[in-house]
């Protein structure tokens, strides 16, 4: 498009920068920053939040607070933004600030402000700032709270060991809880060791979702902790009867440009002889390095 002579506007580089936020490709979006300010378009507001997203998701926090302070206007998009960056790099300290900058600002928080603000909390174990904003969400500003804010007090309550709290906000949920709260929980009690309420998130997760393979092993787990073998055995065999397999996780570099995705492994790149090849050298070339630094540590001890 700026190639063949046409002029890039606010838009065009909001949807370039959403695309270089989602793969976490921060080259390109650093060029497409270059480009907005070549242009004069880095200030305005769909830009100015497109680049907060982007380096927020690229793990460049404080490139997203300078894109936001050079911004004339912020809108609610842009102080959430920056909120839920804060937020997810575990910037809680940095996130509450916000939110007070935002509303001294007269921006007026929705619904996206307050679950960027309780996934901070969660992060930071901020368990009575967590509830407190929660109360002000519903008290004063008068928003629904969703599944998701559920799911963050929820999982708040329980990395922290509160169980009956928990399962006392579970039972008040104006909705059927569904998997994503089952699991929060189910996570939280592999965390603490609990058993018996471990054994309840299961089998609501069970009904809501059976081929939900995370569950499986969350429980297995949760059984082979207390050294129940036999239980943790007729989970894993349940899942080999079903088919399921645990999902890989998956890793991601950019090389020139280009986006290569794998998993442990893995042997599905062209290249992959040549990849494992550098593999193998390099972990000789660490056990030679610890053997080295094995046999001065033994040296300056005599």
């Amino acid at each position: 498009m700026h190639s063949e002579g046409f002029i890039l506007n606010d838009y065009a580089f909001s949807s370039g920068l959403s695309s270089c936020a989602d793969l976490a490709l921060l080259d390109q979006g650093r060029q497409f920053h270059c480009l907005a300010l070549k242009l004069g378009c880095d200030s305005k507001i769909c830009t100015g939040n497109a680049l907060i997203n982007m380096y927020s998701k690229c793990g460049k926090i404080g490139s997203a607070r300078l894109a936001f302070d050079v911004m004339h206007l912020h809108d609610v998009t842009s102080w959430n933004s920056l909120i839920h960056g804060f937020a997810q790099h575990g910037n809680a300290n940095l996130a509450l600030e916000a939110f007070s900058e935002m509303c001294s600002s007269g921006c007026k928080p929705d619904d996206s402000t307050f679950l960027g603000i309780l996934v901070g909390c969660t992060h930071a174990g901020l368990v009575e700032e967590g509830e407190m904003f929660f109360r002000l969400m519903t008290d004063q500003y008068r928003i629904t709270p969703t599944p998701s804010h559920y799911a963050c007090m929820i999982d708040m309550l329980g990395r922290n060991g509160r169980f009956d709290e928990a399962l006392c906000m579970i039972d008040k949920m104006p909705f059927e809880p569904d998997v994503l709260v089952w699991k929060t929980l189910l996570a939280s009690c592999r965390l603490h060791r609990n058993l018996d309420i471990g054994k309840l998130a299961a089998d609501k997760l069970m009904e809501l979702s059976e081929r939900d393979s995370a569950s499986y092993v969350l429980m297995s787990n949760i059984y082979a902790m207390h050294g129940e073998w036999q239980d943790a055995g007729r989970v894993r065999q349940r899942m080999d009867e079903m088919g399921l397999k645990k999902d890989a996780g998956w890793s991601w570099i950019e090389v020139k440009n280009e986006v290569h995705a794998f998993v442990a492994r893995d042997m599905s790149h062209p290249d992959s002889a040549s990849v494992y090849q550098m593999l193998g050298e390099l972990v000789d070339v660490m056990q030679d390095t610890d053997s080295h630094m094995h046999i001065a540590d033994l040296d300056v001890k005599d």
